[in-house]
């Protein structure tokens, strides 16, 4: 019987040391050819945009399934049982990121006393605005279709998509309308009073008290940051976040609006499930805009 000879494993040629290291990494992955820029304390910006936002009302219970328990929903005392939801259609044709569309669903809460919008669902059709919105703000973005166009003083939009196929599905799952009805204010703010809005208006877009300069219109948004860790049987979450956003509207116009809005059912983007049940207002804001980091904790 021949006796088996230990055999030595192969040398694999060794060759030149990697140069990559994290004082010389890119502002976001991969490293040599960066998907979105660093945007350092300036934050965001956003310029030429058009921004259908449209205000209604849905069933408070079903909004709350969306909004984290360290959040509460805004009372509305007229209408017991209802939620208000901020659906807004956004064109941005330039600023910190190459030109994209957005549409977001957020939820109007209140956060350690203070008023927020909690972004639940938000879609946009570029793949740096939706890889830096997950990745620094925690945003839920996702890929889709959407129009936002006009036709003098009528606006239309839609927004498709589907699992299977984010672009070019063609399935629709939210729609609307928009006629414009009258000029509600310029920007930046006065500098020494502030302007009045008719009801609804003054409670689904509250106004800051005037400083003594002019100024832009602010609000914040809130998110959730997740990044699994799947190294840990213990703890899932490498990553849990509340994360908050100042938004300011520079510079521009907003108008008031009639608007209708429509969405389909899709289990992959529920919007369905914060029904339409009655329409409060329509804006549309054209401008310049910009958004700066104002919270970052642990969940």
């Amino acid at each position: 019987m021949a006796i088996a000879e230990d055999v030595a494993a192969p040398q694999i040629p060794v060759g030149l040391q990697g140069k990559l290291t994290k004082e010389n990494f890119g502002p976001s992955i991969p490293s040599y050819a960066p998907l979105y820029p660093n945007f350092g304390p300036e934050g965001w910006w956003w310029t030429n945009i058009d921004a259908v936002l449209i205000d209604y009302l849905t069933n408070a219970e079903a909004a709350a399934e969306f909004l984290p328990a360290h959040c509460n929903l805004v009372g509305i005392p007229m209408a017991p049982g209802q939620s208000a939801v901020k659906m807004l259609f956004a064109n941005y044709r330039g600023g910190t990121l190459p030109p994209y569309l957005e549409v977001i669903q957020n939820i109007p809460c209140l956060y350690k006393g203070e008023l927020y919008l909690y972004v639940c669902q938000i879609w946009v059709d570029t793949d740096s605005a939706m890889t830096s919105g997950r990745e620094l703000g925690g945003f839920p973005k996702k890929m889709a279709d959407m129009g936002i166009n006009w036709h003098g003083e009528l606006g239309t939009g839609y927004l498709e998509r589907s699992q299977e196929r984010p672009i070019g599905s063609g399935k629709r799952i939210a729609s609307y309308t928009f006629k414009k009805t009258g000029k509600m204010l310029s920007l930046p703010l006065p500098a020494n009073r502030r302007p009045t809005f008719p009801f609804p208006y003054n409670l689904t877009l509250p106004l800051p008290e005037p400083t003594g300069k002019p100024q832009g219109l602010p609000f914040k948004t809130l998110s959730t940051r997740f990044i699994a860790d799947i190294g840990s049987e213990k703890n899932p979450w490498a990553l849990s976040q509340l994360n908050g956003l100042v938004w300011t509207l520079e510079k521009g116009e907003l108008w008031a609006g009639e608007a209708s809005l429509a969405f389909h059912p899709s289990e992959d983007d529920p919007l369905y499930k914060l029904p339409v049940n009655q329409i409060l207002d329509a804006m549309v804001f054209y401008g310049d805009m910009n958004a700066k980091s104002c919270l970052c904790e642990n969940w």
